[in-house]
């Protein structure tokens, strides 16, 4: 069993002081007098030091304390630097992200914008191109109610229906032709 080197110190301590003793217990038999005193001062010497070694084994103790805080105070800076740069990469690649959707979405609208435009222009094509037939009609059917016109002139009723008619259709082709004109450039 190995001893830790507190203990061998702890022994070589007590070693020293059983050789005081016994070199005092030898001197005691010379000169009991000299030996009584040198005793009472070696006591409160090893009294006085016994004291000090408990005072400086608590210090050493909170030395011991304090560094065990202070290696713990350093892992865990070093862990939350490395939390640090952890949070820092996740909001770059956060930040990433929100700009590729920015960019991405901005196309999607910018394509979005195109299609709507060109719909409306398909849409403006369509009613110009029914506006221009509409007024066609519209003067076909002026035509035939002239036509109906001159063949009815004999009979007053069949004239006032026809100028009705007339009126109806003029209102109309006025209004087509306004809304053409309207929508041509």
């Amino acid at each position: 069993m190995s001893r830790t080197p507190r203990a061998v110190r702890e022994q070589a301590r007590l070693d020293r002081r059983d050789q005081v003793d016994n070199l005092l217990a030898r001197y005691a038999r010379t000169t009991p007098a000299e030996a009584e005193r040198l005793r009472a001062l070696l006591d409160v010497e090893f009294a006085e030091g016994d004291r000090y070694r408990r005072e400086s084994g608590g210090q050493q103790a909170a030395v011991r304390r304090a560094q065990e805080r202070l290696a713990a105070a350093e892992r865990a800076i070093v862990e939350l630097e490395a939390e640090r740069d952890r949070l820092a990469r996740d909001v770059e690649l956060l930040h990433d992200g929100i700009n590729q959707a920015a960019r991405e979405a901005f196309a999607e609208r910018k394509m979005h914008r195109a299609a709507q435009d060109a719909t409306r222009q398909q849409y403006e094509q369509q009613l110009t191109e029914q506006a221009r037939a509409h007024a066609e009609q519209l003067g076909v059917r002026t035509r035939t109610v002239n036509v109906w016109a001159q063949d009815a002139r004999e009979s007053r009723e069949e004239q006032r229906r026809v100028e009705a008619l007339s009126e109806v259709l003029r209102e109309q082709l006025a209004a087509a032709e306004a809304a053409l004109a309207e929508r041509q450039p």
